[in-house]
């Protein structure tokens, strides 16, 4: 059983986040950043793999995806080593539902 604060599923469906990625046309970009979406899964919050270089926006809010209506904070993680790309989602009952990936300052104005 997975107990306490642990990403127990990563939703990759949103437009959004489809659009983002296909953007990127480096196959050896697409394959770091698989990767690191990899990690995510099974992530304790408490105890995140120090390459995601994971933390909450708390200065920022976006739509939640299970609560019309309702803001939440995003969550952002480094997707490369060399961090120059972000991907952002919202942890929802434990599903992360990502947003965008992208360049890291584009991910840090609109997470």
């Amino acid at each position: 059983m997975i107990d306490g604060r642990v990403i127990r599923a990563v939703d990759c469906n949103a437009d959004t986040f489809r659009r983002s990625l296909s953007r990127i046309r480096d196959t050896a970009l697409q394959a770091e950043i698989r990767d690191a979406l990899r990690l995510l899964l099974l992530t304790d919050l408490d105890a995140p793999a120090r390459v995601l270089h994971l933390h909450q926006l708390k200065n920022r809010e976006v739509p939640s995806v299970l609560r019309a209506g309702h803001k939440v904070n995003p969550w952002t993680i480094h997707v490369t080593r060399n961090d120059a790309y972000k991907a952002s989602f919202t942890l929802e009952n434990g599903t992360a539902y990502l947003r965008i990936c992208d360049e890291h300052d584009i991910v840090d104005k609109r997470p």
